[in-house]
């Protein structure tokens, strides 16, 4: 259930992932109902696919082929404690790919260290050109990345509309900026409730909200915020398909249950002061 979480998680954010540190709320979102809850994939390369995306994987790919590389050109100075040594990170490896160990501070420490002493030289050469060249391209990758991704916390952190708008434009398939589309509209249909039902807001909000909340395996987040905007719509029958689909995907979205209950009570008013012929109050 966790590698198939994760893994439907990537395919949905295939480029950037849902971002670091960032798979237990994205867990909620992709699990079954029956599943358990975690805060791992307990599979460090898909945690990594998961959260880092194909960019994320690519990086962290290079580096271990960088690593095998240097192994495989110092092979015929190995002596057996550096065999040993091989193998020990051999293990880990394996390890790593089965279970969250490489997420435990305290493992993640001891892999490094094992792995720092497999690649270690007794003599150290200076880096050659190649090597120049492959550090600075990863440096400039790493710092195009750090940009992307303060882009994105800073636009997704503050209330402005059009800066979300604009990195939505260049990232579509990032799920998160769609969401907080439709949350900002959403606002916007609280204020003016009582007005005209601002139909331009409750426009934008379906515009963000649709292409994430139609899929076939749709984060639960969108689904209730469609909810709420079908029920300043008037549409009952529709925000509770989509408060049931919400459940399906999380049975423990609190907001969900909210909107459902929300929902029960006002039929059953209405139902009461039709049978009675009272006005009851909300």
């Amino acid at each position: 259930a966790n590698w198939t979480a994760a893994w439907r998680a990537f395919v949905d954010h295939p480029v950037l992932g849902v971002g670091f540190m960032r798979f237990p709320a994205a867990y909620l979102a992709y699990r079954s109902p029956d599943a358990n809850l975690t805060r791992y994939a307990h599979s460090t390369p898909l945690e990594w696919l998961c959260e880092g995306g194909a960019v994320g994987a690519l990086l962290v790919g290079a580096a271990v082929g960088v690593g095998v590389r240097a192994l495989w050109k110092k092979r015929d100075e190995l002596g057996l404690g550096d065999v040993v040594l091989v193998g020990g990170a051999a293990a880990i490896a394996v390890r790593l790919t089965i279970d969250y160990d490489g997420h435990v501070g305290q493992t993640a420490s001891v892999a490094g260290v094992v792995w720092g002493l497999v690649l270690a030289q007794r003599d150290p050469s200076p880096a050659g050109a190649t090597q120049q060249r492959i550090v600075g391209m990863f440096a400039i990758l790493a710092l195009l990345l750090t940009g992307v991704l303060f882009w994105r916390q800073g636009a997704l952190e503050g209330d402005d509309e059009h800066a979300v708008e604009r990195y939505s434009e260049r990232f579509p398939f990032d799920v998160e900026p769609r969401l907080k589309l439709g949350a900002l509209a959403l606002d916007e249909l609280d204020v003016c409730q009582q007005q005209d039902g601002c139909p331009a807001s409750a426009t934008k909000a379906h515009a963000a909200l649709d292409p994430v909340a139609d899929r076939e395996h749709p984060p639960s987040a969108s689904l209730v915020l469609r909810a709420r905007v079908l029920l300043h719509e008037g549409k009952v029958d529709a925000a509770l398909h989509d408060v049931d689909r919400a459940l399906e995907v999380d049975p423990g979205n609190k907001r969900a249950h909210l909107i459902g209950l929300s929902i029960e009570r006002s039929e059953a008013r209405e139902a009461s002061a039709t049978t009675w012929h009272v006005t009851i109050p909300e």
